[in-house]
């Protein structure tokens, strides 16, 4: 006496199985706009390179943009942070390597 009757309910879920079957191939994906890269790449920072050798002297060697040695020279403890402050108040933030 007390029965569930399944058939309006198996009804609406194939109708809803329809819509959704016709419905879904009109909906279009969203497009997500990526930022891309501009093809104009960063000037290249050629580096302040400061070796300590082995009796502890110091050679400091700066390079031009193409990578070719434009001074390499002996400085003592004194001159170097002259040479870097001087080297930095041309190209603003410069790399040195030790």
């Amino acid at each position: 006496m007390h029965d569930i009757n399944i058939v309006p309910y198996v009804d609406v879920m194939l109708v809803l199985l329809v819509i959704f079957m016709v419905t879904a191939p009109l909906v279009t994906p969203a497009v997500i706009d990526l930022p891309t890269v501009d093809k104009a790449s960063q000037p290249r920072v050629v580096p302040i390179e400061i070796f300590v050798r082995a009796d502890q002297g110091l050679r400091i060697r700066q390079r031009d943009a193409r990578g070719q040695i434009v001074d390499e020279r002996d400085v003592t403890k004194s001159e170097l942070a002259n040479v870097i402050k001087k080297a930095r108040s041309k190209g603003g933030d410069l790399p040195v390597l030790q």
